[in-house]
C-alpha cells in the first residue's frame, strides 16, 4: 500500500509530473493571473491603451507587444 510520502505511478515517475511540467503550470497560472488583472483594471476604468490620455481615476497604461504580450505601466497613484 502506498503512503502519500512515497506514492509513484507504475512507471516510479513522481505522480506531480515532472519538473518542467510544474514549471509550465506554474508559468502559466502566473499568466491567467496577469491576464486577469489587466482585465478588471481595464474593467474598473483603472487602465487605458497606451498613448491614451489618462481620465481620471486611471492609474495604468497597458502596452501591447508585437508578439501579443501586454505589459503593464503604472503611471500615477490612486488617492481612494
Amino acid at each position: 500500500m502506498d503512503t502519500p510520502h512515497d506514492a509513484t505511478d507504475r512507471t516510479g515517475d513522481d505522480p506531480q509530473g515532472s519538473a518542467a511540467e510544474r514549471d509550465r503550470q506554474e508559468q502559466e497560472r502566473a499568466r491567467v493571473a496577469a491576464d486577469r488583472f489587466a482585465e478588471d483594471l481595464v474593467a474598473r476604468g483603472e487602465a487605458v491603451p497606451a498613448g491614451t490620455p489618462l481620465p481620471p481615476g486611471a492609474t495604468h497604461e497597458i502596452e501591447e507587444g508585437e508578439d501579443g504580450e501586454r505589459t503593464l505601466r503604472r503611471q500615477r497613484f490612486s488617492l481612494h
